[in-house]
């Protein structure tokens, strides 16, 4: 038996779920993890978007990165948790734009302070990975109906990057131009620090 398949025994649920100040979250990023956390706790569910982008990214058997609510007598999808922009939310798109010189962008705000963690890398990568599938794939024309300029990613940021952000940022815009030729910019906005 597979952990992820502990989701479908209901009898465990009820009890875990009574202590909770929102309602038991679950997720399934791979055949062998099994996540919790407390819905109603903010701080708890942006750890777990990020945790589950991180373990889906590196299973063998990636499965799902949505998160699931207990409902009382069984599962449906949490529509809770953050809605903050930033990339403790790696799956939302923050802005949509069109610049003055036509290119079509993808705004990634960034208005929490750079920590290092690998919580915060995996955010990072996946939240670039949302945007790279965006600008590449037919969604591409949903999101421009009529521009058809040059294509970027701007993470725009109140804390300047450092160290391993600093090095990762550099290896995604790498990544980016090479593969799919989607400029990786950076800008500083002061304006954006808590």
């Amino acid at each position: 038996m597979y952990n992820s398949s502990l989701l479908l025994r209901y009898e465990l649920f009820s009890d875990l779920a009574t202590g909770m100040a929102g309602p038991l979250v679950a997720a399934i990023p791979s055949r062998d993890t099994l996540m919790f956390a407390d819905g109603g706790s903010e701080t708890d569910c942006d750890d777990m978007v990020l945790a589950i982008h991180k373990r889906f990214e590196m299973g063998d058997y990636s499965l799902s990165r949505m998160m699931f609510e207990w409902t009382g007598s069984g599962w449906s999808v949490f529509e809770g948790g953050t809605r903050e922009a930033g990339i403790q939310n790696p799956t939302m798109i923050d802005l949509i734009a069109v610049a003055p010189d036509g290119a079509r962008v993808l705004m990634a705000i960034q208005a929490r302070a750079w920590d290092e963690s690998d919580l915060q890398i995996a955010g990072l990568r996946a939240k670039i990975a949302t945007y790279t599938t965006a600008l590449t794939g037919p969604e591409l024309k949903r999101l421009f109906p009529n521009a058809s300029g040059p294509i970027r990613i701007e993470l725009v940021y109140g804390y300047p990057p450092a160290g391993r952000v600093e090095a990762v940022l550099e290896e995604l815009a790498g990544r980016a131009w090479r593969d799919h030729k989607i400029r990786l910019t950076t800008t500083e906005n002061p304006k954006l620090r808590a």
